[in-house]
């Protein structure tokens, strides 16, 4: 009678993933969030791709780009279903694969993010520009906060944005990494006239902020004036100390 069931579960496990593997793409566009948009849909819900993806985010449209999907076999044997993803739209490029861990939360690997600094404005008054680029091995959520980060983001060619003008700033690393129950990261400046060092955590939705700023850009004018809301004045630039919740 076991012997029975082991088969009849193995054939109706077959027939499902068969009948995935077969259905035509279009039935994603059905399954996803009202705010994610794909156009140009081809392929099936196995392994397919969409001309043009976008996010119609709070303050905005965020455009994806080319957008390709490929459905792990092996994945969904083990009910831990997982998607590799890749989307292009100009320099603009993401990359990752995502990984649904049942009820309990979603996990992110090899992740790999090339975008717009000034994308960042559609969630934050950020006035800034450059090219941002996150590399990370994993990132894990659960039960409402993340257990497992580890990775780099990297600024290249920062710029703060003025209606004087942009002011250079340089190009700077954040390492962060899962310390107990919070993630820890660590501000490095690589090359620039604003030089920050310091320190970043996040626990759960608390967040604390230490940093320094100095160097020949905390000199101008405009950018002075904006360090002077969050920052104290020190003899070498500014010291900043926030905390909060998100």
């Amino acid at each position: 009678m076991v012997k029975d069931w082991r088969v009849i579960t193995a054939a109706v496990a077959l027939g499902i993933i068969l009948l995935v593997a077969h259905t035509p793409a279009a039935l994603v566009t059905k399954l996803l969030p009202a705010e994610v948009k794909l156009d140009g849909v081809s392929g099936t819900v196995w392994e397919g791709e969409a001309a043009r993806a976008r996010w119609q985010a709070a303050n905005g449209d965020i455009y994806l780009g080319h957008l390709q999907w490929n459905l792990s076999f092996w994945s969904l044997v083990t009910f831990k279903p997982a998607v590799a993803l890749a989307t292009e739209w100009g320099p603009q490029q993401i990359a990752m694969t995502a990984v649904l861990l049942g009820g309990r939360g979603l996990s992110l690997r090899d992740v790999d993010v090339s975008i717009d600094a000034r994308l960042l404005r559609k969630f934050a008054p950020l006035f800034i520009g450059g090219q941002i680029n996150l590399d990370a091995s994993e990132l894990r959520w659960e039960n409402d906060a993340f257990v497992t980060a580890s990775g780099r983001a990297l600024w290249e060619r920062a710029v703060w944005t003025s209606y004087r003008g942009d002011v250079p700033l340089g190009t700077y690393a954040v390492d962060f990494e899962m310390q107990g129950q919070q993630i820890v990261s660590k501000v490095i400046t690589i090359e620039g006239q604003l030089q920050a060092e310091g320190v970043l955590s996040l626990s759960e939705k608390q967040y604390t902020v230490d940093l320094l700023l100095s160097g020949p850009a905390v000199n101008q004018e405009g950018l002075r004036d904006s360090f002077k809301l969050f920052g104290v004045e020190t003899a070498e630039g500014f010291k900043v100390d926030l905390d909060g919740a998100l």
